[in-house]
């Protein structure tokens, strides 16, 4: 089971804990300007979660009706870095921090629970069809295999967010954490597409060689009846007069 692209989903899937769990030590110091009560802060820590499970049913019916579920994948990494730059507001967008809205703040929790779910929702039927792609029988075995990566990658990224974020708040600030959260979801982007594009070219080559192959065989045919004789021998010719007298 172990190959590149394993190893890019599951750090897809890591990438999903991290941005999930870096908001949890992260979000609320980053809502005090606002000065909100504790109940809303609950409620704006509760909407990504909404969102998510909202989003979830949706992103399962997408993903059993394509062929390629690492499209949703890549999808999910590229909302999560557009809600992570402006959840902050990232500085290299060129936002101030009087951009620090609270709509700006709701609206980029909901692209992030849009996001995760994109991820977390069809990564484990991916990795099960890599695990019996891989040779990996079709039994409640396999699935256990699988079901032990899956969660083995979204424990790691739980366990580092928390720790990468806070340190990277108390040391750049919490528009830079997001920042450095975003290119990580960037970096497991475009690993995934270069997964898609390497995939593609691979397809592209057995193709054609296989064209090649049926090519070949045609004129070999070709050849071979062309070898076969067209008029029967004398003595063919002879034992069919004696059958028939």
């Amino acid at each position: 089971m172990l190959s590149a692209e394993t190893i890019f989903i599951c750090m897809a899937i890591m990438v999903a804990a991290l941005v999930w769990s870096a908001l949890d030590p992260t979000l609320e110091p980053h809502l005090r300007v606002f000065d909100l009560d504790p109940t809303m802060v609950g409620l704006i820590f509760l909407l990504m979660a909404a969102v998510y499970a909202m989003c979830s049913p949706v992103c399962g019916i997408i993903g059993d009706k394509m062929k390629d579920v690492r499209i949703l994948l890549i999808l999910g990494d590229l909302l999560c870095i557009v809600g992570l730059l402006f959840v902050g507001p990232s500085p290299l967008i060129g936002f101030s921090i009087e951009f620090n809205t609270l709509w700006m703040n709701l609206v980029s929790l909901a692209i992030l629970g849009i996001g995760n779910s994109l991820i977390v929702t069809p990564s484990f039927d991916v990795l099960n069809r890599k695990a019996l792609e891989r040779g990996l029988e079709d039994n409640t075995a396999t699935y256990g295999i699988v079901a032990g990566v899956w969660s083995s990658s979204y424990a790691l990224g739980e366990f580092i967010g928390p720790i990468f974020a806070g340190w990277m708040r108390d040391t750049k600030g919490f528009e830079w954490c997001m920042t450095y959260i975003a290119f990580v979801c960037g970096a497991s982007a475009v690993s995934l597409i270069s997964l898609m594009l390497f995939d593609c070219k691979n397809k592209k080559h057995s193709l054609h060689n296989n064209d090649i192959h049926q090519q070949k065989r045609k004129h070999h045919t070709s050849i071979s009846n062309e070898r076969t004789p067209l008029l029967k021998t004398k003595n063919e010719i002879l034992n069919k007069t004696c059958e028939q007298v």
